[in-house]
């Protein structure tokens, strides 16, 4: 390993706080690139785009600077074969698929909390305390700040 470019827990929605894709790119853009080869998890990791073109076009600027795009769990070789281009295709727009259908899984889940009374987000605000409950909307106590 010579570098390692990481986003730890960041959305692949859009290159907005993806830090470690955003200094890949700018160091290949540069010329800041002493490896032939880039090692990646699997096709999402490059991103969950809703347009799949886009995650595409960010593998053709790395490839297009001489390095090699390797996926470690992916069941196909990334050789530029029309069945890997294929498959690549798919697996980018399942990817995007999945970012939508979990966006719409959060928020239901949220909003069914916020109708039954509970509040969604960080701590407390000032002078407001937090009340444990059980399953059935009993009072278990008062949840206390750490």
């Amino acid at each position: 390993m010579v570098h390692t470019y990481k986003d730890d827990g960041k959305s692949g929605l859009n290159l907005s706080g993806r830090t470690g894709l955003k200094l890949l790119l700018a160091d290949i853009e540069a010329g800041r690139t002493d490896f032939q080869a880039l090692l990646v998890y699997d096709v999402s990791r490059l991103g969950r785009f809703q347009d799949p073109d886009e995650a595409a076009t960010h593998e053709l600027r790395i490839r297009a600077a001489g390095i090699q795009v390797e996926y470690c769990a992916e069941q196909f070789r990334n050789d530029g074969s029309i069945s890997s281009s294929i498959i690549k295709t798919v697996k980018r727009t399942m990817a995007a698929e999945y970012s939508r259908e979990l966006s719409v899984k959060v928020f239901a889940g949220q909003a069914n909390l916020i109708r039954r009374g509970y509040r969604q987000g960080g701590a407390a605000g000032f002078g407001l305390r937090r009340l444990l409950v059980d399953v059935n909307g009993e009072p278990k106590g008062e949840a206390r700040p750490r």
